[in-house]
């Protein structure tokens, strides 16, 4: 059964999950430091499928803004994607596909000057052969 530390951290992610829908209050916070937490948050072992989807929908949301794509690649969202994708802990289907579209939208977009998010997470998917073997499988998946 879910506690209430759990209960607050998904309401907390899934307020931060909207108010992330505009690009100025994400840029907000990421100087508020948020990012950084919402991956703390999601790199801890949590069984609680709503939890880890509010959390990676943040995640997601803030991976939007050509702004942020590089500072979400440096706090290491990249590598986070690649670690839950990879572990045998379980994610659902939904979370998984969050988890893809972060990396999705941190390889899109337009280029930040001096930034080169793109190559860097490719660089990261291609080395690390767990994540790239489930990236494949989850392609190739029916719903």
């Amino acid at each position: 059964a879910p506690t209430d530390d759990n209960r607050r951290q998904k309401c907390g992610a899934m307020i931060l999950g909207n108010f992330s829908r505009k690009d100025e209050n994400c840029l907000i916070l990421a100087e508020m430091g948020i990012v950084e937490k919402l991956i703390g948050t999601a790199a801890k072992r949590s069984r609680d499928e709503g939890l880890q989807f509010a959390l990676f929908s943040a995640l997601r949301n803030l991976s939007l803004p050509a702004a942020l794509k590089a500072k979400l690649a440096s706090c290491g969202v990249v590598k986070l994607v690649g670690e839950k994708l990879a572990s045998e802990e379980t994610l659902s289907l939904a979370v998984q596909f969050k988890a893809l579209a972060i990396l999705r939208l941190l390889l899109s977009g337009p280029k930040v000057e001096g930034e080169d998010v793109a190559n860097e997470t490719v660089a990261t998917i291609l080395g690390d052969e767990p994540m790239r073997r489930q990236i494949v499988q989850l392609s190739g998946c029916s719903l």
